[in-house]
C-alpha cells in the first residue's frame, strides 16, 4: 500500500519524547497528553501507553482519543505511514486513579520509527500532540551475565572450605584423615586469596560515570536513564556508541554486549553532536539491524535437511536385511512391500529429525553470530 508523502519537517524525538503541536482549550487546567512509553520492539505488534494529564471531572464523560485527521499530518508536513491505519486507541484508568491511552496494533510494525499524531477531544476543548516512536529491535543476544565472585571476599571463613576438598581427592587412601590436620597450617596462606578477590571485585566494579551492561539491557533504556535534560535521546544514543565502540557487535547500537562496561559521556560531549546528524544515524542503525535480522533468519533456515538424509537411508537398510533373513527368497513381492513401509517410517522419522535439527541450527546461528 503506497504511503502518502508530504515534505517532512525535522522532527527530533524518540521513544517517549514528544513535541506538542497545538492546544485549543479555554481552560488552563484542561486535559492534556503527556509522556509516551513504548514497550514493544521492531517486528512486533505496537504496544505503548500515553499519559493523559489534568483530567477534570466534567471533562471525563466526553473525553475521546483517536488518530489525528490526515489534514493535521499535512499541516505538520508529516508523512502518513500506512502502518498507522491499524493502530487502535483506548482510554484506561490506572489503579492510582490516573488516566492513560493504551495504543496497540493487531499487526507487527516493521518500520524503525513512526510519526504519530494523537488527538484528544472533550466537550469544551481539543488537543493534538505529535510523537515520533523509535522501535528498538528485540535483542538476539544469549543471556550470559558476568558476575564477579564478590561474596567470597566478604566471608572470612571461606579458606576453611579448602581442606575438605583436598581430602576428597584421595577417596581410597586411609591416610586422608591424617592429612586433614596438615591443612590448617596452610590456612595461613589462603587468607591472601580473599584479599586478592576483594581487590579484583573492587577493580571490576564500575567507576562513577560508567555502567555495567546486564542481561536484557538495551542502549535505549540505559541512555534514557542517564541522558541530561538539555540533549535529545538520539544525541545520547550516538554519543554512547562512539564513546564505547568495543561494547557493541559490528558497531551497531542495537547489538549491545552483556557484561560490557559503558562509559557515560559528559553533557558537553553529547551536546557537541548535531541533532539532525544524530537522528539520521539512529534511523540508519535501526535499518541496518533489521537487514541483519533478515539475513540471519535466511542463513538459519538454509538446508540442514540434506544432512539428515543418510541416517534415514541407513535405517531403512537395516530393516531390509532383517526382512530378507526372515522371508523366503521365492516371495520378493512381499519383501518389497515391507521394505516400502519401512521406507515410509524412515521418511517420517527423517522429517521429524530434520525439523529438530533446523531449530537447533537456528539457535546455533544466533549464538555464533553474537559471540
Amino acid at each position: 500500500m503506497p504511503s502518502q508523502k508530504f515534505a517532512r519537517a525535522p522532527v527530533w524525538c524518540a521513544l517517549s519524547l514528544a513535541l506538542g503541536l497545538a492546544v485549543s482549550s479555554p481552560h488552563v487546567d484542561a486535559a492534556g497528553l503527556g509522556r509516551l512509553a513504548v514497550t514493544s520492539g521492531l517486528g512486533q505488534p505496537l504496544r505503548a501507553e500515553l499519559e493523559v494529564t489534568s483530567v477534570g471531572r466534567d471533562e471525563l464523560p466526553t473525553l475521546q482519543v483517536r488518530m489525528a485527521p490526515l489534514a493535521s499530518f499535512r499541516a505538520a508536513n508529516l508523512d502518513f505511514n500506512p502502518a498507522l491505519t491499524n493502530i487502535r486507541f483506548s482510554l484506561d484508568k490506572r489503579p492510582d486513579g490516573g488516566y492513560f491511552v493504551r495504543i496497540s496494533s493487531a499487526m507487527p510494525v516493521n518500520e524503525p520509527y513512526l510519526d504519530l499524531m494523537v488527538e484528544l477531544t472533550w466537550a469544551t476543548g481539543r488537543v493534538i500532540r505529535e510523537y515520533t516512536v523509535l522501535l528498538d529491535p528485540p535483542s538476539l543476544r544469549a543471556d550470559v551475565p558476568v558476575v564477579p565472585p564478590v561474596a567470597s571476599a566478604s566471608t572470612p571463613s571461606a579458606p576453611s572450605v579448602l581442606p575438605p576438598t583436598a581430602a576428597t581427592r584421595q577417596p581410597a587412601t586411609p591416610a586422608a584423615p591424617s592429612s586433614a590436620p596438615s591443612a590448617p597450617p596452610s590456612g595461613s596462606t589462603p587468607p591472601a586469596r580473599p584479599a586478592t578477590a576483594a581487590s579484583a571485585a573492587r577493580s571490576t566494579s564500575p567507576a562513577e560515570g560508567s555502567y555495567v551492561v546486564k542481561s536484557g539491557d538495551t542502549l535505549g533504556a540505559i541512555a534514557g536513564r542517564n541522558k541530561p535534560a538539555s540533549v535529545s535521546l538520539d544525541q545520547m544514543l550516538v554519543a554512547m556508541l562512539r564513546a564505547n565502540p568495543e561494547a557493541f557487535v559490528a558497531n551497531n547500537m542495537n547489538r549491545l554486549k552483556a557484561g560490557a562496561t559503558l562509559s557515560i559521556p559528559s553533557e558537553s560531549d553529547v551536546a557537541a553532536l548535531a541533532q539532525p546528524d544524530a537522528r539520521r544515524e539512529v534511523v540508519a542503525q535501526s535499518s541496518d539491524f533489521a537487514q541483519y535480522r533478515s539475513r540471519l533468519a535466511q542463513a538459519a533456515g538454509s538446508a540442514p535437511l540434506v544432512a539428515t538424509a543418510p541416517p534415514a537411508a541407513a535405517g531403512s537398510g537395516r530393516v531390509t536385511t532383517r526382512v530378507q533373513d526372515k522371508s523366503a527368497p521365492v516371495a520378493p513381492a512381499g519383501d518389497q512391500l515391507k521394505i516400502a513401509r519401512a521406507d515410509q517410517k524412515g521418511a517420517a522419522t527423517a522429517a521429524a529429525a530434520a525439523r529438530a535439527d533446523e531449530a537447533a541450527a537456528k539457535a546455533r546461528a544466533v549464538r555464533e553470530e553474537q559471540e
